[in-house]
């Protein structure tokens, strides 16, 4: 149900948060415990891995868990790991997934990371 997806700063800084934002409507409730994960690939090799609690960020971002279907837009501070390459197209899934495995959404893009 997300109807826009983005990744700022693009690139990404290696070692630094990014921000990512989703918007559209939730069709069920954000529960804990809730868990984004992070895959990057590259030729279709698995690059780079990073699983968080969800709850956790959007608590960091002032929305904390339980959230409402209700809620039209969820931003979270996520770090890129320092050892990440840099200067190369990866391409990154971010998936979100409820504390009942519900899942929450689903996006991919290509990015890349700089030391900044």
């Amino acid at each position: 149900n997300i109807t826009d997806f983005s990744i700022s700063p693009v690139p990404l800084c290696s070692g630094k948060n990014y921000t990512l934002t989703a918007t559209g409507p939730l069709s069920t409730d954000i529960i804990a415990p809730a868990t984004l994960t992070v895959q990057g690939r590259y030729i279709g090799r698995v690059v780079y891995t990073d699983n968080q609690d969800f709850c956790r960020l959007l608590a960091d971002a002032g929305t904390p868990c339980p959230i409402a279907a209700t809620t039209s837009t969820l931003s979270v501070n996520v770090l890129l790991k320092t050892a990440f390459w840099q200067n190369v197209n990866t391409h990154f899934t971010f998936r979100a997934s409820n504390g009942n495995n519900h899942n929450l959404f689903c996006q991919a893009t290509t990015l890349m990371a700089q030391k900044c």
